[in-house]
């Protein structure tokens, strides 16, 4: 008689992962007025716990772990200047999340390199708002440009989020 299986933990490949989206968030948490120890404890705290729960925790739970990323980015975005480092860093660190969330602990290896042609369109707008951000005079027009890319990004990610067979066509039968 075997033993029953116990829940997944968190695997070695996603692990560079997390640590990634960790730093990207504790870089752009620098960015902002939040005091450098709180940032970075923050960043820290909040992608292991993310990490941790998209291991662990059973499937209607789950979800938690994104939204619990996605306030830490609310909370250090609300605080951060506009100016092209912040605008760049927290651009990059979106991107992150995003590997981060198509690299799921409980599908088939490989996720990120699955979803990479929908990540490309998240880089296009990335690329679109780093070149403003540098390129354009006045600080008004960044932020204008800013917030249309942020409005364009979170339509996208509700379309992709809404229809999770666009991100990934190879996607595995959850057990």
């Amino acid at each position: 008689m075997t033993a029953p299986a116990a829940n997944p933990a968190v695997t070695t490949r996603e692990v560079p992962f997390a640590v990634l989206l960790a730093g990207l968030l504790a870089l752009f948490s620098l960015g902002t007025t939040v005091p450098w120890y709180l940032g970075l404890g923050v960043s820290a705290g909040v992608v292991a716990a993310a990490t941790w729960i998209r291991a662990r925790v059973p499937d209607p739970g789950r979800e938690v772990a994104g939204v619990l990323v996605l306030g830490a980015f609310v909370v250090l975005a609300a605080s951060a200047a506009p100016t092209p480092g912040p605008i760049l860093l927290g651009g990059a660190a979106s991107l992150a999340l995003l590997v981060w969330y198509a690299e799921d602990p409980r599908e088939t290896p490989g996720g990120a390199l699955r979803a990479a042609p929908s990540l490309l369109i998240a880089v296009f707008v990335l690329s679109v708002g780093t070149v403003s951000a540098f390129f354009l005079p006045s600080r008004n027009a960044v932020v204008g440009i800013a917030a249309g890319l942020f409005v364009f990004s979170i339509v996208l990610l509700s379309v992709f989020f809404g229809r999770p067979d666009l991100l990934d066509r190879n996607r595995a039968a959850n057990p």
